[in-house]
C-alpha cells in the first residue's frame, strides 16, 4: 500500500504540538507548585499563633485551605510525573 505522506506529516505535527503543549504545561506546573508551597507554608504559621489556635472557627478555616492547597500541590506533582513520562 501507498504510504500516505500527509497522513504521516499531520501525525507527526500533532505529536510536535502535543509536546510542546506538555513542554509548556511542565513550566506552568513548575512555577505553580513553590508559590503554592509558600502559600501552604503561610497557612501553617498562622495556624501556630495564638489568637488563630485559640478559635476553632478561624483554625478550622485554616486547616481547610491549608488540605485543599497540599491537595493541590500533590497533584499538580502527579501532572508533572505524567507529563514528563509522556515526553520521555
Amino acid at each position: 500500500p501507498a504510504i500516505d505522506h500527509a497522513s504521516l506529516k499531520l501525525q507527526s505535527q500533532l505529536s510536535k504540538n502535543q509536546r510542546a503543549n506538555l513542554e509548556k504545561r511542565i513550566e506552568v506546573i513548575q512555577t505553580r507548585i513553590p508559590a503554592l508551597e509558600a502559600v501552604a507554608a503561610e497557612l501553617s504559621l498562622k495556624m501556630s499563633q495564638p489568637e488563630i489556635a485559640g478559635d476553632y472557627e478561624k483554625l478550622a478555616a485554616i486547616t481547610q485551605k491549608l488540605g485543599e492547597t497540599e491537595a493541590l500541590i500533590k497533584q499538580l506533582y502527579e501532572e508533572w510525573e505524567s507529563a514528563e513520562e509522556q515526553l520521555a
